[in-house]
C-alpha cells in the first residue's frame, strides 16, 4: 500500500507538472511565439529594407535612362571616326573628292563613279565642272546613301597657294549643302591627302575645325563621318579629337 501511494503521488506530480508547462506563464511569452512589437518591429525593418532596395533601383534606372538620353543627343551632333570603305555607308550624303572636270579620277573619286553606275557620270557632265574649294551635289544612284556631294580639294605646292583656305572651303560648302537640304549624316574621306599630297595632320586639323564650328553654331544638326582609308589616317584623327 505504502509503495502504491507512493507511485500514485509521483503519477499526479508528473501530470500536474506536464499541465503546469502547457499552460501559459503570467508575464512571460510561449517560446514557439513572438510577442506583437517584436513581430511588428521586423515587419516594419522588413518593409523600409525592401523600400530602401526599390528606391534605390528606381534612382539607379533614372540616372541610367538620363545619360542614355543625353548620350543619345550628344551623338546627334557629333563627329565619328571610321575605316573603311566610303562608298558602302548608309547616310544621308558621302562627299566625293573629285577633280575639277567632277567626271571621275582615281582614288575615292574613281571609287565612287564605279559604284554609283553610269547615271552618276550623266549627271556630273550637266554640273559644268566645279571650282577648287567649291562642292556640288547629285543623286547617289547605285549607292546605299541619298545624295553625293563633290568637293575639289587643292594640291599641295608647299602651303603658299591658299591651300589652307582652299581645303577649309571644301569642308565648308560641303557642310553648307548639308545644312540646306536637311541631310543629318554626311561621310567625309580624308581630301586632299592622296595624290594632291596635302600633309595628313594639316589636313585633319583644318578637317576637324571647320566642321565643328558647323556644330558648335547649331548650323549643322546630324551626324559627321571622317571615313578614313588606313588605319593610320584615323589614328590622326582619334588623336586630333582626344586633344579637342
Amino acid at each position: 500500500m505504502i509503495i502504491r501511494k507512493i507511485t500514485l503521488m509521483k503519477m499526479k506530480a508528473v501530470i500536474a507538472t506536464d499541465s503546469i508547462s502547457l499552460l501559459p506563464l503570467r508575464g512571460r511569452h510561449h517560446p514557439f511565439t513572438r510577442p506583437r512589437a517584436a513581430t511588428l518591429s521586423v515587419a516594419i525593418t522588413a518593409y523600409t529594407f525592401i523600400f530602401g532596395v526599390i528606391l534605390r533601383i528606381v534612382i539607379i534606372f533614372s540616372i541610367f535612362v538620363k545619360n542614355t538620353w543625353f548620350f543619345m543627343k550628344v551623338k546627334e551632333n557629333s563627329i565619328r571616326i571610321t575605316v573603311g570603305d566610303i562608298t558602302r555607308l548608309h547616310v544621308d550624303a558621302i562627299v566625293n573628292a573629285a577633280n575639277n572636270t567632277l567626271l571621275g579620277g582615281g582614288g575615292v573619286d574613281g571609287a565612287i563613279h564605279r559604284a554609283a553606275g553610269p547615271g552618276l557620270l550623266e549627271e556630273c557632265r550637266t554640273l559644268g565642272g566645279c571650282p577648287t574649294g567649291k562642292s556640288k551635289m547629285t543623286s547617289a544612284y547605285n549607292l546605299p546613301c541619298r545624295k553625293i556631294i563633290h568637293t575639289v580639294g587643292p594640291v599641295w605646292h608647299g602651303g603658299s597657294h591658299d591651300e589652307p583656305e582652299l581645303l577649309a572651303s571644301c569642308y565648308d560648302t560641303a557642310m553648307k549643302i548639308a545644312e540646306d537640304n536637311f541631310l543629318t549624316s554626311i561621310a567625309f574621306p580624308c581630301i586632299s591627302t592622296g595624290v594632291y599630297r596635302y600633309p595628313k595632320r594639316e589636313a585633319a586639323v583644318i578637317a576637324l575645325e571647320t566642321i565643328f564650328k558647323h556644330l558648335d553654331s547649331g548650323a549643322y544638326n546630324g551626324e559627321v563621318i571622317i571615313c578614313c582609308f588606313t588605319r593610320q589616317d584615323a589614328e590622326i584623327y582619334e588623336e586630333l579629337l582626344e586633344t579637342t
